[in-house]
């Protein structure tokens, strides 16, 4: 039987300070940060983090 990647890709949280989170997730969690948006944008910075490498996260991937 052939295994599938059953993990999560991506979750998306509102968070007050985005540094703080990123170091809580990357202490606790085996995540680290796979891009990261300045916070000139209308809804403000933000980061994404993955578990390990996805084929789905790849630097710059849906960015505009």
């Amino acid at each position: 039987m052939q295994s599938v990647d059953v993990g999560f890709t991506h979750v998306a949280f509102t968070v007050r300070c985005l540094a703080s989170s990123i170091d809580f997730y990357t202490r606790y969690t085996a995540m680290t940060v796979i891009h990261q948006r300045e916070p000139d944008l209308p809804s403000g910075a933000e980061s994404g983090m993955a578990q390990r490498p996805h084929p789905a996260f790849r630097p710059g991937a849906g960015a505009k």
